[in-house]
């Protein structure tokens, strides 16, 4: 597996000009380090040095780092470049000690500190990673909406709109717990192992909540791997998402889904619903769902293709577009045929404040730091910043150009090369600007 992560990143590298990769867990998992593909394994097989950060908001951070470096082999350890201390509240002097003892006892650069920033819990939640608490109870005429936490679950931040949203209560039911009775909507998000969710929502008991509910006029919204178990069969023949095999769905919806290596892709979808009002989303999902329930879609494309599907009641539907309730018009419209009523926040203007708000909050050498009790961030200390870029030379520029206007040649006539010896000059602040990799150029020309 390792050397297909590998494959993907050196395509990546040959297309992008800076990678940021994410680890997963922690680094320091000393007992899964020999099949450890998403961390220190990752980073030592692809030469990627790495900066460790540690939440400080979650306490022991000083043992965290310290001790990291204590469990990690030379090599390993020699591969963390520095350390990045993250979510401080408070004054920042009170931890300078704290990180002049992690750099002592490590070795590692301190690259800074980071402050808690509220407006950041608006930003969606790694999937799997942190399932938010849903509201205690309904209170008034909140509608109340439930979603199925399945081991294999993905696409976790499509439904942060519904969480958000005042005019719902928003519960993430875990293992262990049923259904609840009285919810107005139950959904079964998106799925990475659609088999293995499906055995795992018979296990809980979950199968039978669920016909309890829809037999007591419940409503049910399956999305993309949720809207395959639906259906009264999933077939998994080439093993795409695990062992091959099939299963019965839960038989709410007239559909059977075969899962196929084909992975159908349909970026900015604008999806009229049937009854005429648009929504946008997206479409990204393995295999074809096809059966007689399909004739009743529950978006119809704008170029007349249909997707999902709903039930002849219209208590249970199914759609393959993720997205719907990222805007204010789908998050209003899309729950609204099955009876759902939302308040229709617009979550993609929610999200994407907090992106306005970081510049404020780590702010550059000559920028001004938020005064003390702002609402979005904390009181500022030393941060992770960039090293200041010098204002261009604008007399090495006019050297580098007259020394190149000098050369055996007409000025400008090398065109484009010119301007670059001149930006590579002045980047290395030299007169006479050298690459690390000697190369060839051979130029044609017809000259006459």
């Amino acid at each position: 597996m390792l050397e297909v992560v590998l494959d993907s990143f050196h395509r990546l590298s040959a297309e992008a000009d800076l990678i940021l990769v994410e680890g997963a867990g922690s680094p320091a998992e000393i007992n899964l380090r020999e099949r450890d593909i998403a961390n220190m394994g990752f980073a030592r097989a692809s030469g990627t040095p790495v900066a460790l950060v540690g939440d400080i908001d979650r306490g022991h951070v000083i043992a965290a780092l310290v001790g990291a470096h204590a469990v990690l082999d030379v090599d390993d350890r020699a591969m963390i470049k520095g350390f990045l201390i993250n979510r401080f509240r408070g004054d920042p002097a009170l931890f300078d000690e704290g990180r002049r003892q992690i750099a002592r006892r490590t070795g590692w650069s301190d690259l800074g500190m980071a402050p808690w920033l509220a407006a950041a819990d608006r930003l969606p939640a790694e999937d799997a990673v942190v399932l938010e608490r849903g509201r205690a109870c309904s209170l008034g005429d909140r509608v109340r909406i439930a979603r199925a936490a399945m081991a294999n679950l993905g696409q976790l931040r499509r439904l942060r709109p519904l969480n958000a949203d005042p005019a719902v209560d928003f519960a993430f039911v875990p293992p262990g717990r049923p259904l609840p009775a009285d919810a107005d909507l139950i959904v079964l998000p998106g799925s990475k192992a659609t088999l293995s969710d499906l055995a795992m929502m018979r296990s809980e008991g979950w199968d039978i909540d669920l016909m309890s509910h829809v037999r007591h006029g419940g409503r049910v919204l399956g999305l993309c791997g949720g809207y395959q178990m639906l259906g009264r069969r999933v077939a998994d023949p080439l093993g795409i998402e695990g062992a091959p095999g099939s299963a019965e769905g839960l038989g709410l919806l007239d559909v059977e889904t075969t899962l196929g290596r084909r992975q159908d892709a349909q970026p900015g979808v604008r999806a009229p619903r049937s009854g005429g009002q648009a929504v946008t989303g997206y479409e990204i999902h393995l295999g074809e769902t096809t059966g007689a329930g399909a004739a009743r879609p529950f978006l119809i494309h704008a170029d007349g293709r249909h997707d999902g599907a709903v039930s002849p009641d219209g208590r249970v539907a199914g759609s393959y577009v993720h997205g719907l309730f990222r805007r204010r018009r789908g998050a209003r419209r899309t729950p609204a045929p099955l009876g759902v009523r939302s308040a229709g926040g617009d979550h993609s203007a929610r999200v994407e404040r907090p992106w306005t708000i970081l510049p404020r909050c780590s702010p550059a050498p000559s920028t001004s730091t938020p005064s003390p009790g702002s609402p979005d961030c904390d009181r500022l200390g030393p941060l992770f910043e960039p090293p200041a870029i010098a204002p261009v030379d604008s007399a090495l520029a006019r050297a580098l150009r007259a020394k190149i206007d000098g050369l055996a040649k007409p000025p400008g006539a090398l065109g484009d090369l010119e301007d670059l010896a001149v930006r590579i000059g002045l980047i290395q602040s030299r007169l006479d600007p050298a690459v690390d990799r000697v190369r060839a150029y051979v130029f044609a020309a017809t000259t006459g």
